[in-house]
């Protein structure tokens, strides 16, 4: 896979995406409804309140969307992050996906155990993956935090990279079948 970015958030003033391929959607970056959004922090990032103090909770996380445009497929190689908490800590933290829309079986990329106060902020640099977002599809990344001391500490993410390719497909669905074929055509 040839690693080339496909979305970049810095997340220092918003959640939106500061460079996109342009064979693929993406969607803001975006806290869960069961957590409480505090904006964006011009050094930390995107900041929210309200986690879980026990085990993880499924309706408490951090999502981002990425669906290949029509005729496209998606690999992704790389996804990288930042991440810390206002209090000592540690508290874990697990990065999943999907691309079923009810997030049914996601596959867990990274599990950090090591979510520690703003100072010494961890840097999660996942390479070597090879998640595949076919034709069609949407993938859902989400961010869940968990164990923390107190629901009113803060939990950090700033600087998301998503690294791999977009590829067109050799059929505009995807599939070979017979509409996408030309018989007879003689090439000169």
């Amino acid at each position: 896979i040839s690693a080339a970015t496909l979305a970049d958030y810095p997340l220092t003033s918003n959640g939106a995406s500061i460079t996109t391929d342009a064979n693929i959607a993406v969607s803001d970056f975006a806290p869960s409804s069961n957590v409480t959004n505090n904006g964006f922090s011009a050094t930390l990032g995107a900041q929210t309140t309200n986690w879980s103090t026990g085990a993880k909770d499924n309706l408490k996380y951090y999502e981002l969307n990425i669906t290949p445009n029509t005729g496209y497929i998606v690999s992704i190689s790389n996804i990288n992050f930042m991440y810390s908490q206002t209090a000592a800590g540690p508290a874990p933290l697990i990065l999943q996906y999907s691309t079923d829309s009810s997030f049914a079986s996601p596959t867990t990329v990274v599990t950090q155990t090591n979510v520690t106060n703003s100072s010494t902020e961890g840097n999660s640099t996942n390479s070597g993956l090879s998640i595949e977002i076919p034709a069609g599809k949407t993938l859902r990344l989400r961010w869940f935090g968990y164990g923390f001391n107190a629901t009113t500490n803060t939990f950090y993410i700033r600087d998301v990279e998503i690294l791999g390719e977009s590829i067109k497909t050799f059929c505009s669905s995807g599939a070979i079948d017979e509409a996408n074929l030309q018989m007879g055509v003689s090439v000169s």
